[in-house]
């Protein structure tokens, strides 16, 4: 990675530069006074981009909302979900400018859409205009911000390409005022062969950044020590305040060796690779605690416009030749939208896989390190023995037992009293600040069977952990057994005196593992049985069923490369308990990005009326999200855009409507009262504004629901007479129940 030349990098340099944006006629911002941010162009939503900003309104509805550019509104949709109420404005040159949960628009907008509305008896509209007939001048009133469809109050904007590409406000037209640069706080690395871990037992790990405020830099303390294919990882986050919300970063730029290794820019995007989020960033940690990593590198099936990279690797550091051993500068660029510009120096050191040095026993004291190929390209400094005694921690041997030999080879011969030792343990120490556990020796071979060992599945393999409650045991191997008798065995790699960590990954035998067995030697300690399978190795439809009641229906196309995945029946307590009709069932690994939606099913039994059933995925509120499904004979089924933990629902109840204004036979000022009330259901919801039918004195009115406040809103179509009026509510879920209310009010 280090020998490029001068041509290459003046190509690269090239092919890193990115089209330029012809820009539209000139442009205002969308909002009058302080404009401040609540999110940014391409944050990470699971399974999207964010496509726009998000212009703060100080928590209220009613912001003011202006025009842009001149233009013309092309198009108004209104739904209970997503953007809520929104305005799609076009300008003499095509581009689009999209402004989404809107609480009403301009006057004359507003009565334009509402004539349509009362026309179709429809809430959710969507409306296309001609370039003539609803034009507007740059600065002029549009409509006003609000809370409708998803959030909080805030405005959500966007510009697009005339062909629909959602372009960077900030860098298209809308540049804000911003000096703060971009702050770092993790500097991540990910393994991503088939077989690494790192000390932590695990396959990624994470290191805590420092800031020199002399050089304005960002810099890790100590050198990290890698051993296999890996990529970075960087949490980052822009500020254009003080102490104000995170929002995504405008451009990355990873160098190894002072050679541009990797980019990844976030100034446009094609709604075809929407889906790429979930590669870009971290996806597990996104979704689980919304802790937010970009990835400097290409995992499989990522192909975004925005990424470049001159490796074919696509920006992982493999092995490449003995150039490739040893230590390495890095350097992340960090920049935000305004151009402001952060650094983060590190530097890590390259070895050969497995321990460095072999052991060669003389006798019972005395033991040569034998070092391994490769390791002269290493900066080691000296070697340090540690020894364990029972119930004690590790203490250091003195340097006056360990003779070097040769320019890499260690003697080491241990004083009389180890014959009480349990254990010695091999530190490798480098002049460039790294320092390595190279390996453990146990210096009692006795075999117990007394451990605890589980497994997970991660990062498409499965990852084994094991802690013995011996101290300093011989590493075991587990035996990975498959149906056809295929059996492949992998050895757990001590982190720890008494921990272990094994991770198997192999994607090329396609036939099911059935049981795990844990050896010490010969020495069979524990077996379990399992049933996991490989899904997304084959074009053929692939099912994963449990029992004989459930099943996911997966192909190729559901995933970006192959995984382990398991599905079993799980226990414990879950909401909704009385309305679940069958049993629980868990797909693991729960959180995964998945390219396409795979088919679930579940088998019914036709004593419950169909309309009335669904099946639930358990939410991260730990709740159940209704999905609709399909009855296929004796199966109901469904897609789902991720795996978890489903069940199937059964859905009686009927909406409840309470807190109706105006009271039953209560007494309004004015000829046009707003209506409002509360409306909730259980399970399956209100999804769709045909479900919801308000009439006043008989006649029908515009139903305004937000399902996040659980609060409709309306008012009469036109002035009410002074007297006594009839309001009748009729709410319908998703499973068709039925709820209707009608009482009466008063005006004055």
């Amino acid at each position: 990675m280090r020998n490029l030349s001068v041509a290459t990098i003046g190509i690269l340099a090239l092919l890193l530069s990115g089209p330029k944006i012809v820009r539209a006629e000139k442009e205002s911002w969308p909002v009058r006074g302080a404009v401040d941010l609540s999110s940014s162009f391409c944050d990470f939503r699971a399974g999207h981009f964010h496509g726009g900003i998000d212009i703060r309104t100080g928590g209220a509805e009613g912001r003011e909302v202006f025009a842009p550019v001149d233009g013309y509104i092309w198009r108004i949709r209104y739904s209970y979900f997503g953007y809520g109420k929104s305005i799609y404005l076009k300008d003499s040159l095509g581009y689009i400018y999209v402004f989404g949960h809107l609480s009403r628009l301009a006057a004359r907008f507003e009565k334009v859409i509402r004539g349509e509305q009362y026309r179709q008896k429809r809430y959710i509209i969507d409306q296309y205009y001609d370039d003539d007939s609803l034009m507007i001048r740059r600065g002029e009133l549009l409509a006003y911000a609000g809370q409708t469809g998803a959030g909080p109050p805030h405005l959500h904007f966007e510009k697009r390409t005339p062909s629909n590409l959602p372009l960077h406000p900030l860098t298209n037209g809308f540049p804000i005022e911003d000096k703060i640069p971009p702050v770092v706080e993790t500097l991540g690395f990910d393994y991503v062969d088939d077989f690494s871990v790192f000390p932590n037992g695990e396959r990624g790990m994470t290191v805590t950044v420092s800031y020199d405020r002399e050089l304005q830099k960002y810099f890790i303390d100590s050198t990290v020590v890698l051993s296999g294919p890996f990529g970075l990882k960087l949490k980052t986050f822009d500020r254009i305040r003080p102490q104000g919300p995170r929002l995504n970063i405008y451009r990355l730029r990873l160098l190894i060796d002072d050679y541009i290794t990797y980019e990844n820019s976030f100034d446009r995007y094609d709604y075809a690779e929407t889906r790429m989020v979930d590669l870009l960033f971290d996806y597990e940690a996104a979704v689980s605690s919304k802790d937010y990593q970009h990835l400097l590198y290409n995992p499989p099936g990522k192909n975004f416009s925005g990424s470049k990279s001159l490796y074919k690797e696509g920006g992982i550091f493999t092995f490449v030749n003995e150039n490739s051993f040893g230590l390495h500068n890095g350097r992340i660029e960090i920049y935000d939208a305004a151009g402001n510009k952060s650094e983060l120096l590190f530097k890590f050191s390259f070895h050969p896989q497995g321990p460095l040095f072999r052991t060669e026993w003389v006798n019972d004291t005395v033991f040569y390190l034998v070092a391994q190929p490769y390791v002269q390209y290493l900066d080691i400094d000296h070697i340090q023995v540690h020894s364990l005694a029972s119930g004690s921690a590790w203490k250091r041997l003195r340097g006056n037992h360990i003779e070097k030999r040769g320019r890499t080879d260690y003697r080491v011969i241990l004083p009389p009293e180890s014959s009480r030792w349990r254990a010695l343990k091999i530190e490798v120490v480098g002049n460039s600040a790294w320092s390595k556990n190279d390996q453990y020796l146990p210096l009692n071979l006795k075999v117990s069977h007394r451990q605890d060992w589980d497994y997970s599945l991660s990062d498409g393999g499965i990852l084994f952990h094991l802690d013995s409650r011996d101290i300093a045991p011989p590493a075991p191997s587990i035996n990975i057994v498959y149906d056809d008798g295929y059996i492949e065995n992998i050895i757990m790699t001590p982190v720890a005196a008494n921990r272990f960590v094994g991770f198997y990954r192999n994607h090329s035998v396609s036939s099911k593992i059935t049981a795990f067995k844990l050896y010490s030697g010969d020495v069979l300690l524990d077996s379990v049985a399992v049933d996991i399978h490989l899904l997304g190795y084959s074009d053929r439809e692939k099912t994963l069923e449990p029992v004989g009641g459930f099943r996911i229906i997966t192909r190729k196309s559901n995933f970006y490369r192959p995984l382990f995945a398991r599905g079993f029946e799980k226990s414990g307590w879950f909401p909704e308990k009385r309305d679940i009709i069958s049993p629980v069932y868990a797909v693991e690994p729960s959180i995964f990005p998945l390219a396409e939606a795979v088919t679930l099913s579940f088998h019914y039994d036709d004593s419950i009326s169909p309309e009335k059933i669904g099946i639930g995925k358990l939410n991260k509120d730990n709740g159940w999200s209704w999905i609709t499904p399909k009855a296929e004979g004796e199966w109901f089924s469904a897609s789902s855009n991720a795996f978890g933990t489903f069940a199937l629902l059964k859905d009686d109840e009927a909406p409840r409507v309470s807190q109706i204004y105006p009271g039953d036979g209560k007494t309004v000022p004015g000829p046009r009262p707003q209506i409002r009330f509360s409306l909730n259901d259980n399970l399956s919801g209100i999804g769709s504004d045909q479900q919801l039918i308000i009439l006043i004195d008989g006649d029908w009115v515009i139903p305004e629901y937000d399902p996040e406040l659980s609060l409709v809103k309306t008012e009469p179509a036109r002035p009410l007479s002074a007297g006594r009026h009839t309001l009748e509510i009729k709410a319908t879920d998703m499973a068709g129940n039925t709820r209707t209310v009608k009482t009466s009010f008063y005006t004055k």
